[in-house]
């Protein structure tokens, strides 16, 4: 069984992939974000809010690596 990533290194990696996201609107790096938040609450488990944050935007970011698209409004 492989080690648990750290979670420091792991938000580096999610923030670095949501940055790219914003630039390129790929859908696939949605889809990366999605899997890497999904490892973020397996991680998560002493950290309730940290969990229930990450499940919370794992499902945004799953909807956007499959239809492309936000499903919030904006907000500027």
């Amino acid at each position: 069984m492989p080690p648990h990533p750290d979670p420091s290194a792991l938000l580096a990696s999610i923030l670095k992939v949501m940055t790219r996201h914003a630039e390129t609107g790929c859908p696939k790096l949605a889809q990366l974000v999605a899997r890497e938040l999904q490892v973020l609450i397996q991680l998560s488990a002493d950290d309730p809010l940290l969990g229930a944050t990450a499940r919370h935007l794992a499902q945004r970011w799953q909807l956007m690596g499959t239809t492309g698209a936000s499903s919030g409004t904006s907000v500027h």
